[in-house]
């Protein structure tokens, strides 16, 4: 591309929030900047968008395998697996993802 840039705009889709009380929002915002923060939120949003017919089977899934999550430390899986197992918890996250991978993208244009 020559002098101008094109940028793709994304247009929201307003999808509720999944959660059942305010410690599953606080996980998943915590998950969140943690991707973030190591710049995985892109992959993160192919993954979610290419995996969501799934969603409901992994939610699930992390229901069967909680005592065992337990036993290895992982204290989350029940709010991973509530927002998985909702109707429109894999939009939203994919929503919440490509959120954050465009605002990250804004933060780091350069100045001209």
């Amino acid at each position: 591309m020559t002098g101008a840039q094109s940028r793709v705009e994304i247009m929201p889709i307003q999808v509720a929030q999944p959660f059942a009380d305010r410690t599953q929002a606080a996980t998943i915002e915590r998950s969140l900047a943690a991707l973030e923060q190591r710049e995985l939120i892109l992959p993160c949003v192919l993954l979610v968008a290419s995996h969501r017919p799934f969603a409901f089977v992994v939610g699930q899934l992390l229901y069967m395998v909680g005592p065992l999550a337990v036993i290895l430390g992982w204290q989350v899986w029940q709010d991973w697996a509530a927002v998985l197992s909702e109707a429109d918890g894999a939009a939203w996250l994919e929503q919440a993802l490509a959120q954050r991978a465009y605002t990250h993208d804004d933060s780091n244009q350069p100045t001209q």
